[in-house]
């Protein structure tokens, strides 16, 4: 599966991440059971609404917990359905407010030229 970066999964899932990839992954006291509703402490979000992970590009990520909980997508090389779905509703939203906006901006009372 190909990550889209939306966040979905280190907000919504319960998983096991591991906390400090420096101290590999034989050290039991190295792993935090993140509960769902809780952003995983590598998460973080840019100003484009992108989600971004901390030990992702690490050498060690595909041998960690959290890898292998995101991968449930039976296809390794399609996105990820969840990103994909979020992805498009985003461009929806975004759509929408334009909609919006130039509707509002049509529909402003119309001004009398007399004074």
């Amino acid at each position: 599966m190909i990550c889209l970066r939306c966040g979905y999964c280190c907000f919504a899932f319960d998983v096991v991440i591991l906390l400090d990839p420096e101290k590999g992954l034989e050290d039991e006291d190295n792993y935090h059971n993140k509960p769902h509703g809780e952003t995983c402490p590598h998460n973080s979000i840019n100003a484009e609404g992108l989600s971004t992970c901390a030990i992702h590009d690490h050498p060690i990520y595909e041998e960690t917990p959290c890898f292998r909980h995101s991968q449930i997508e039976s296809n390794s090389d399609k996105a990820c359905r969840m990103g994909k779905y979020i992805e498009e509703q985003r461009a929806l939203l975004h759509a929408n407010d334009n909609i919006f906006r130039k509707a509002k901006e049509r529909t402003r009372p119309w001004k009398s030229e007399r004074a």
